[in-house]
């Protein structure tokens, strides 16, 4: 009984300790839509809790974007991903900015971003560096929950 006890009391530490979320909505301008994200921290003000995003809708099919990291009104906007704090374990993606560029899209059709998706379910952490040619903002994004959330979502 007191084991059992033990093991009640822990599911809920279990459970609220995953970082990533899944979330679906009906939304009048994409249809439904599913989206799996992951919330960063440490970036600089206002940019400190930087949402790496995975979403499937029925008007833009997969997309992939970061928000709220700012910067992405400069040329040549970038982020680059170390995992699990190794400093020869790097992966560098080109950013697309959104028309208002408060969103920056992967290229999903880039074979780096697979390997970005990848290695975000296999890690257990990632360092980001987001840069372009007038800024640049750090933040650390826990990966816990990753893999189920992305698969939820993006159905591999």
């Amino acid at each position: 009984m007191k084991k059992l006890f033990i093991i009640l009391l822990f599911i809920p530490l279990i459970s609220f300790g995953q970082t990533w979320k899944v979330e679906t909505r009906n939304d009048a301008f994409i249809g439904k839509s599913s989206v799996a994200y992951g919330v960063g921290s440490g970036g600089d003000y206002p940019y400190n809790s930087p949402v790496l995003c995975f979403r499937k809708s029925q008007e833009s099919g997969k997309e992939a974007f970061i928000m709220r990291i700012g910067g992405l009104g400069c040329n040549n906007p970038t982020i680059t991903f170390a995992f699990n704090g190794e400093y020869n374990d790097k992966l560098k993606l080109n950013l697309n900015p959104s028309d208002d560029n408060d969103y920056g899209f992967f290229d999903t059709g880039n074979y780096k971003f697979y390997r970005l998706v990848k290695k975000l379910k296999s890690s257990n952490y990632a360092e980001v560096l987001v840069e372009s040619d007038c800024s640049n903002n750090r933040f650390t994004i826990k990966l816990d929950g990753s893999t189920k959330a992305i698969n939820k979502v993006w159905e591999n």
